[in-house]
């Protein structure tokens, strides 16, 4: 089974359901087997790229090595 983990637009990190400090950010991912599954990161749009790439080498020197993008389609305008 896949981890989620999700950056909220505040910035907020969350493993799982727990929202974690970043401080302790790999220390949680150490506790959730995400080097031994799949991880399924997700961040707000209004997160800035800097911020992302930050967590996904976290992500990566806490021995993930299935990491997948989660996305949204963009929203489809109405025909005429």
């Amino acid at each position: 089974e896949g981890l989620v983990v999700s950056v909220r637009a505040d910035r907020t990190v969350a493993v799982g359901d727990q929202v974690v400090p970043l401080a302790k950010f790999e220390d949680a991912l150490t506790r959730a087997g995400a080097s031994q599954r799949p991880v399924f990161f997700k961040a707000d749009q209004r997160v800035p790229y800097g911020t992302i790439v930050d967590l996904i080498s976290r992500l990566r020197r806490a021995g993930v090595s299935s990491l997948g993008l989660v996305t949204e389609p963009p929203p489809q305008k109405a025909r005429r």
